[in-house]
C-alpha cells in the first residue's frame, strides 16, 4: 500500500508534463541569424576586424541583438555541419559580425572607416519566414571609399552561405 501512494504523485507529475510538454515546445523560438563581413585592406588582404584603427558603426537600430561587433569566424558554430569551402578557408579570421533574433527583418547597414576612408555598405537580406535562421558570410572588396550594396539571396534549404566580393555593386548614394 505504501508503494502505491509514492507512485501516485510521480504518475500525476508525468501526466502533467505529457499534457503541458507540447505547449512548451511550441513556444520555443529560433536560434537567430548571423551576418559576418570579412574586411579587406586596399590591396585585398584580409585584415583583423578587431584592430583599433578600424572604425565601424551600424544604422543605430534599436532592435534586440542588432549590433555590430568583431568575432572570429568559426565554421563549426554556424547553422550547418556542411559549410562552403570558402568559409572554411576563413576559419579563425576576425570579421565584423551582426546578429538578429530569428532573422534580419530589413536591410542591414554598416559604415567601415580605415585610414580615414569610409565604405558605406548595405546588405539586402532575403525575406524569410518568421522563425527561419540563416548565417551569411560576406567577403569584401579591396577597401575603397564609397557606397556599396549586395543582395544576399539564400536558397530555402540552405542554412549557411558565402557571398564573394564580386556580388558588391556601387550604390548611387549613401545608404
Amino acid at each position: 500500500m505504501m508503494r502505491t501512494k509514492g507512485v501516485l504523485p510521480l504518475l500525476a507529475l508525468t501526466m502533467l508534463l505529457i499534457g503541458v510538454g507540447p505547449k512548451i515546445a511550441r513556444a520555443q523560438t529560433c536560434p537567430g541569424s548571423q551576418l559576418f563581413y570579412v574586411v579587406r585592406d586596399a590591396k585585398g588582404a584580409v585584415i583583423d576586424a578587431g584592430l583599433s584603427d578600424l572604425k565601424y558603426e551600424g544604422d543605430g537600430s534599436k532592435q534586440t541583438y542588432r549590433h555590430w561587433g568583431s568575432e572570429a569566424i568559426n565554421a563549426e558554430r554556424l547553422r550547418s555541419k556542411e559549410v562552403p569551402a570558402d568559409i572554411s578557408k576563413l576559419n579563425g579570421k576576425v570579421a565584423l559580425k551582426n546578429q538578429a533574433m530569428c532573422n534580419f527583418r530589413d536591410d542591414v547597414k554598416l559604415s567601415v572607416t580605415l585610414a580615414g576612408k569610409t565604405m558605406n555598405l548595405v546588405f539586402h537580406v532575403p525575406k524569410l519566414n518568421e522563425t527561419d535562421s540563416k548565417d551569411f558570410v560576406v567577403d569584401s572588396l579591396p577597401f575603397k571609399a564609397g557606397n556599396y550594396e549586395i543582395t544576399l539571396n539564400m536558397p530555402p534549404d540552405t542554412w549557411v552561405n558565402f557571398y564573394p566580393a564580386k556580388g558588391w555593386q556601387k550604390a548611387a548614394a549613401k545608404p
